[in-house]
């Protein structure tokens, strides 16, 4: 989904889940989700590293890149979705 600012898209959300998601198997998990998904948009969006936050309000880390003017952010949602979300930060509500 887009984020658009006086009519300009100035970032988007994104939600990444396995297909085969069940909470039985532990190979589908949001945790292994996420270390994928930093590889890949690491491929998309070549730059600098994740950077690991620790959150008090959840036993999982988020993560953030920022690469110039676009800023990326991945957290656990829920049992099986991911958030991405990447925002241009000079659109950006201050």
């Amino acid at each position: 989904f887009g984020i658009f600012k006086e009519d300009k898209i100035s970032g988007m959300n994104m939600k990444f889940s396995y297909s085969g998601w069940a909470p039985w198997n532990p190979q589908y998990q949001p945790e292994l989700l996420m270390e994928q998904l930093k590889d890949t948009l690491t491929q998309w969006f070549p730059g600098n590293a994740f950077r690991t936050l620790d959150i008090a309000a959840s036993e999982t880390p988020a993560y953030v890149k920022v690469d110039g003017n676009r800023l990326i952010r991945m957290f656990v949602i829920n049992e099986n979705q991911v958030a991405v979300r990447i925002e241009d930060l000079n659109q950006r509500d201050n």
